[in-house]
């Protein structure tokens, strides 16, 4: 009896270490936008429902700088650079706003947010192509959803190797804080949101 209570601790420890590998791998795959048919799924309606209340928030909130002539600038460089197929399933917005912090951002469902302080850094078009380019990825390959989703598996994951894990004592306990530290490390997660909201609270 002695002999299987010291096993026990071990088997758990392993079975820790498999669901954490469990963990790390299952994260979402999604099509890309523009491949053909894109559709939202139910959860993304949900995202680019909330993103468009957050974009009205800022139209209203007195934050986007209203310069036409800049404006339009800045979308023709975008156009430029997402493909047409891309553009048919997806609508591309780029607005500027008055923020000194160099930052960009972009909402799922297609709208594009440059500061005021990027746009200030920037020393020629093909740095605003890149910026451009690179948030545009964002919204194409549905990262707000990917990471909205393994968040919330992530969140799973965690409750079940809690549980599993608490017999096995602090060995246990430290596996089930990495598996949970490291995955919502793997997140990426824009600095403008604390401070965009920040400001939009303050109008």
């Amino acid at each position: 009896m002695a002999m299987e209570q010291k096993k026990n601790p071990s088997r758990r420890a392993r079975l820790l270490c498999v669901l954490l590998l469990i963990l790390y791998a299952c994260t979402t795959s999604l099509k890309p936008v523009g491949e053909g048919g894109f559709q939202p799924e139910e959860d993304e309606r949900r995202l680019w429902k909330e993103a468009q209340e957050l974009q009205l928030r800022f139209d209203k909130s007195g934050l986007v700088y209203e310069n036409v002539l800049v404006t339009e600038y800045v979308n023709q460089v975008a156009l430029k650079l997402i493909p047409t197929n891309v553009a048919q399933e997806i609508g591309f917005q780029i607005k500027i706003l008055k923020h000194p912090v160099p930052n960009a951002f972009a909402l799922p469902h297609g709208a594009l947010y440059i500061h005021t302080g990027m746009l200030a850094r920037m020393e020629n078009e093909a740095q605003l192509a890149a910026i451009i380019g690179h948030e545009a990825s964002h919204i194409i390959r549905r990262h707000t959803l990917q990471t909205f989703r393994n968040v919330k598996q992530a969140a799973a994951f965690a409750t079940t190797l809690a549980v599993i894990g608490a017999p096995a004592g602090m060995y246990g306990l430290g596996v089930v804080l990495l598996g949970t530290v490291g995955t919502l490390g793997l997140q990426h997660f824009s600095t403008f949101g604390p401070l965009m909201i920040d400001a939009l609270d303050n109008k």
